[in-house]
């Protein structure tokens, strides 16, 4: 199999990981928000939302220096065996210091009081996350592995939440749930792990040298993590567990969508990482280009038929109690594009030119931004006001990001590409609004409009043999 062909599946073997990531809330999240109510639905997303705080700081910041510094020293086994270890034992200490610094918050910080329980539950993802070393899997492109893994886990979770979720206090057994499955799973990451690398502690973590990239990514995470966050945070502190039930199923899948994209730029830039490395800049360049474009042709149809079906598709995942979701899910769908746009500077052009000091700066003005703006809008607009701030933050940071990156990467204008998704995306609209007038049942109206739109694009690239290739 030739480099490019790896590529090529490494893409779309993300791409299936992140689809079984889309698949599961669209089967859990019906039954889920029919069995919890909306006050059990906001509790166990607060308090899972506080976890993800600490996993992220952790995972981000030390997984992207992993990825990329691994990435170049991939090839001399030796060198690598000695890094993993390094920073394997450095994830260790950080984990020690999370969980020093959670129980701190949980007897000092009154607001967390009554969500002790649901969040030391998720707490356990914490060390896990540790344990999982996924960052070793990315290295050595074997997202093979870590798909099979996560439709086996799912499964798993899918089968014990229909048997033990019943009422509407058992958000507490659901959290178990989603916690042990995904735990459990890290034994089976830890021990494949040794395919490629023996990870141990070592007390030689070299961590002078790896200080200063590790304290900027990690920095970065933790700012990132406040303005990806705050809006959950903040709009349960301001309005309640209500509106963040409510708010909750709107970023769920305005987060669907993304974590596509995110999984064909995280499946690329190790691949990036490895050409900028090694001087192939011919390489760098069109791989850049083609994951650009990629991503803007299957971006366009997807944010328009969201912003046509909102209502249809809070009705289908969520059912009715939830339809006040609609007009935030709008707001966030307009951040898509920006906040994907994002992504890709991120992981295909900054992080591969170790542009951590720039990364962090953007960040903290973002997440200043964003902490702000909930503060302002959130007591006028609740839910609208969290998805107003996100969007606004989002579009801020991507043009901050594009800012410090136009010396480091050159987009390719492909004319006949950008015909093509215009041509393309105006069909769309227009097949959408023409089976709107047709006053068919609205679960009908978005499955012919999606069939016949999906149809209608694909024949259009094709036919101006604007096929997306990676």
């Amino acid at each position: 199999m030739n480099k490019q062909q790896s590529l090529r599946k490494n893409a779309v073997v993300n791409v299936i990981r992140s689809l079984m990531s889309i698949l599961f809330p669209i089967i859990t999240y019906p039954y889920i928000t029919r069995i919890l109510s909306t006050e059990g639905l906001g509790k166990f997303e607060f308090s899972r939302t506080i976890i993800n705080y600490f996993i992220l700081v952790i995972n981000i910041g030390l997984g992207q220096y992993a990825i990329r510094e691994g990435s170049i020293l991939r090839k001399d086994h030796l060198k690598m065996q000695k890094f993993s270890n390094e920073m394997f034992s450095i994830y260790l200490w950080f984990t020690l210091i999370s969980y020093f610094v959670l129980f701190s918050l949980l007897i000092f910080i009154p607001a967390f009081q009554g969500y002790e329980k649901l969040i030391l539950i998720f707490s356990i993802q914490i060390v896990a996350t540790t344990f999982a070393v996924e960052w070793v899997f990315s290295i050595y492109e074997d997202f093979t592995f870590l798909t099979l893994k996560a439709i086996a886990v799912q499964i798993c979770a899918i089968i014990l939440m229909f048997l033990l979720v019943k009422t509407t206090k058992d958000y507490t057994v659901y959290a178990w749930i989603t916690t042990l499955s995904f735990s459990l799973a890290v034994l089976f990451n830890f021990q494949y792990a040794k395919k490629y690398i023996t990870l141990h502690y070592t007390k030689k973590m070299n961590f002078r040298k790896h200080w200063n990239p590790i304290l900027y990514l990690s920095a970065n995470s933790i700012a990132s993590t406040i303005y990806l966050s705050a809006d959950i945070i903040l709009l349960g502190f301001l309005a309640g567990d209500h509106y963040v039930g409510i708010y909750s199923i709107s970023v769920k899948i305005y987060s669907i969508v993304k974590s596509l994209a995110d999984g064909v730029i995280y499946a690329v830039s190790p691949r990036l990482t490895f050409y900028k490395s090694n001087n192939k800049t011919k390489e760098y360049e069109k791989t850049l280009n083609d994951l650009f474009w990629l991503l803007l042709t299957f971006l366009v149809p997807i944010e328009i038929g969201i912003l046509f079906f909102s209502k249809t598709i809070i009705y289908l995942i969520a059912g009715n109690q939830f339809i006040n979701s609609v007009s935030s899910l709008i707001f966030l769908t307009v951040g898509m594009i920006p906040s994907i746009f994002f992504s890709f500077l991120l992981f295909t052009v900054l992080l591969v030119n170790k542009k951590e000091k720039t990364i962090l700066r953007a960040t903290l003005y973002t997440a200043i931004l964003n902490i702000l703006g909930n503060f302002i809008i959130v007591p006028l607009r609740k839910t609208d006001g969290s998805a107003i701030a996100t969007v606004i933050s989002e579009f801020f940071i991507a043009c901050i990001a594009f800012y410090y990156s136009r010396h480091l990467f050159k987009i390719e204008f492909r004319l006949k590409t950008f015909l093509s998704i215009l041509i393309g995306g105006c069909t769309v609209c227009l097949i959408c609004t023409l089976f709107q007038t047709l006053y068919l049942e609205q679960i009908q109206t978005m499955l012919l409009s999606v069939g016949f739109s999906f149809i209608s694009y694909t024949v259009i690239l094709y036919r101006l043999h604007q096929i997306p290739k990676i």
